[in-house]
């Protein structure tokens, strides 16, 4: 097997642009929430497979098939968890788009072979694989005009509280705290992903500095 020693780099904002590109490719860039569940089956032809006891047995919730025609995902996640079954889905989905050229040519082809690949790689070109399919879920998601657009709107809405707070004396950063708990709240349902995401999304693209 000849694996590459290095991941190519791709910043925060690239994946972005990588993701958005792909959902206007398909004309999916004007749907909220995004159903990947279809993006997967219909427009790629992907099969989904739940595996019983999937995580248990591989540590992880879900994985590409060798010919990266299938995802399997853990059935209790498929089953009980949609937000982890979404996101997993676009997370195995990042690798297929990002990482399927570094593959390429190294002679993989059996579950065993993976296995002995992502050994010969190093830990932290493992993390950047890991990390670069993780900010790909949570961009393709949650697209960054889509979220800035609510965000903004939300900001909007709540100008008048702010006001008022401020009047009060309210100390600032409780106004921005209670503000941006609820914000995810309210964005997470919209979006159909878990606080969690949603949170990490307003972060990467600074969206608390929108309030005056």
């Amino acid at each position: 097997m000849n694996i590459p020693r290095k991941v190519p780099y791709l910043s925060y904002e690239q994946i972005g642009e990588i993701s958005y590109d792909f959902l206007s490719e398909h004309g999916l860039e004007k749907q909220i929430p995004i159903n990947i569940e279809s993006i997967l089956e219909f427009d790629l032809g992907m099969g989904i497979i739940p595996i019983p006891g999937f995580q248990q047995n591989h540590s992880v919730e879900g994985s590409l098939s060798i010919d990266t025609k299938t995802i399997y995902v853990d059935e209790y996640v498929f089953r009980a968890v949609e937000t982890r079954y979404r996101f997993t889905l676009a997370h195995e989905l990042g690798h297929l788009l990002l990482h399927k050229e570094f593959f390429e040519g190294t002679g993989v082809s059996t579950i065993l072979d993976w296995k002995r690949a992502y050994r010969a790689i190093s830990e932290n070109s493992y993390f950047e694989l890991e990390m670069q399919a993780y900010n790909f879920a949570g961009h393709i998601l949650v697209p960054s005009p889509h979220l800035r657009s609510r965000f903004t709107d939300f900001v909007s809405d709540n100008k008048s509280k702010f006001v008022e707070a401020r009047r009060k004396g309210v100390v600032r950063e409780i106004t921005l705290s209670f503000f941006k708990n609820n914000s995810i709240y309210r964005l997470s349902k919209l979006f159909n992903v878990s606080p969690e995401v949603m949170e990490k999304r307003i972060d990467k693209d600074n969206l608390m500095a929108l309030i005056p």
